[in-house]
């Protein structure tokens, strides 16, 4: 097989990796455990957590290649299923900077799940600690 001599564009590359997140990716608020906190604060961070998960290796390596960011894990699996991998990122500025460039290219039903999850994720940065339990209360 002959290589392609035409690379294709910037752009052109952003909307691929855009039709593969709309095809195989998700998002979602995750909980992140703070180190350390002081007492009395929160013990948990509300972090946005985008993937895409594929049995290609070489497809997520140009998802973050096209991209700059996001790092690339093994997925567990059962003895007899192919190896799987995914791409993952936490970062709420690269999540919002992808979700601007791209809310051209995706349709309504992820657009407002990307909504969603920055804007929980904003209005939510810390959780609180859970009350301790009172007793015969």
């Amino acid at each position: 097989m002959k290589p392609n001599p035409v690379e294709p564009s910037a752009e052109c590359l952003f909307a691929w990796v855009v039709g593969i997140f709309e095809g195989e990716g998700s998002i979602y608020p995750a909980k992140r455990k703070r180190r350390d906190p002081p007492p009395g604060e929160r013990t948990h961070l509300v972090i946005p957590r985008a993937q895409i998960t594929s049995t290609d290796r070489d497809v997520l390596e140009r998802v973050r290649s096209v991209l700059g960011y996001g790092a690339i894990c093994r997925a567990s699996r059962r003895p007899n299923q192919k190896q799987a991998w995914y791409w993952d990122c936490t970062s709420y500025r690269a999540l919002s900077a992808f979700y601007e460039r791209a809310k051209p290219y995706l349709c309504s039903r992820r657009r407002g799940r990307f909504e969603f999850v920055l804007n929980h994720v904003a209005a939510h940065k810390f959780l609180k600690p859970r009350e301790p339990a009172v007793a015969g209360g």
